[in-house]
């Protein structure tokens, strides 16, 4: 008994021991298990959580467009005395040669640049008279060379010719968002006030109609079924597509949640469809910050028609100056890179990136 009794204050005393050293029982006082300050990386005025800004892609010009009102310009502020318009185009959309169109809301036109900014052409657009104001705020391709293009005064979507001649007059569309094509030519227009996105075909009568409680975009699988995305909580999101329209079915293709960072309420506060690819792959944005505005994911993906997540890509904003609220301020390239637009106060132009 009496040698049971000294093994077990033996063993108290060694667990005492243990303890004074810190062994077995961290102090979670201590300077090595405190909280970490955040460290923050200020870029083009955005505040970055540090090992993001470390690692994170960095923006490459790809063009560049002096503002002004000659055929190689783009309108800008001061082409713009009467404030209709942001002060620079609303809407572009690269070609897969490289080129790109940007819709000249200023101006009134359509104008097409190459690869390094040089002009090519031009499609005159229908002008502001004393009885009509014209604002013109995005636009999409459709076939046969021609496009479609959103007149947000009016409400109306027009679809024009490769020389501008117009083809049809849809009305009734005030609160038009966004306009996407889908490979079969057909127009998605995303318009809350309707139902969510709404398919026309190149004659502008109504095909389909999509509800649009979480998110849908008017980018589309090879079907022309849209692309949306969802989240239950600002801690996850969902990339799903819509399959049909009347009933709606949706099909899940993904799922994403944000990465723990001890000590830190890191929440999305933008997630987005932002395109599709020449090879229907669909292209993700999700930005999370915390409480302070600080940015911890910046970061898109690449993602397959199944749903596999093919790439990721972590980048840094360009520098720009104030802009309206333009409906697409990155598209995705054909060949797959993010096309981002950018501006100082004599210029408009275009960074790329690059998925590893």
């Amino acid at each position: 008994m009496e040698n049971t009794k000294m093994k077990k204050l033996f063993s108290l005393l060694i667990v005492f021991s243990l303890i004074s050293y810190g062994v077995l029982f961290a102090n979670p006082f201590s300077e090595e298990n405190a909280v970490q300050p955040v460290q923050i990386t200020t870029i083009n005025n955005i505040s970055y959580e540090s090992s993001l800004a470390s690692f994170a892609q960095q923006p490459k010009d790809c063009l560049k467009i002096s503002f002004g009102s000659k055929d190689e310009e783009v309108g800008g502020v001061d082409q713009d005395p009467d404030h209709y318009t942001g002060g620079l185009p609303y809407s572009f959309l690269p070609q897969s040669d490289g080129s790109v169109w940007i819709l000249d809301s200023v101006n009134s036109c359509l104008k097409h640049f190459n690869s390094a900014g040089k002009f090519i052409s031009k499609i005159s657009l229908p002008t502001s008279t004393a009885n009509k104001k014209v604002l013109y705020k995005d636009f999409s391709s459709a076939p046969d060379g021609g496009f479609y293009l959103y007149s947000g005064l009016d409400g109306s979507v027009l679809h024009i010719a490769s020389d501008g001649k117009i083809l049809s007059v849809t009305k009734g569309l005030d609160g038009t968002l966004r306009l996407g094509t889908t490979p079969q030519g057909n127009l998605l227009v995303e318009n809350p006030n309707q139902t969510g996105v709404i398919k026309l075909n190149p004659q502008g009568k109504v095909i389909g109609k999509f509800p649009n409680e979480y998110n849908l975009s008017t980018y589309c699988d090879s079907n022309g079924n849209p692309y949306g995305i969802k989240g239950d909580n600002d801690q996850s999101t969902v990339l799903y597509k819509v399959n049909s329209s009347a009933p709606t079915k949706e099909n899940i293709l993904a799922s994403f949640t944000i990465d723990v960072f001890p000590g830190q309420t890191v929440h999305y506060v933008s997630r987005k469809v932002i395109g599709t690819d020449s090879q229907g792959n669909v292209y993700l944005e999700l930005v999370a910050c915390d409480n302070s505005g600080n940015l911890y994911v910046n970061r898109d993906y690449k993602i397959s028609p199944t749903g596999e997540v093919l790439s990721t890509l972590d980048f840094i904003y360009p520098p720009s100056v104030d802009s309206p609220d333009v409906p697409k301020h990155s598209m995705v390239t054909p060949d797959g890179k993010i096309m981002t637009i950018t501006a100082d106060t004599k210029s408009y132009g275009f960074v790329t990136y690059t998925f590893p």
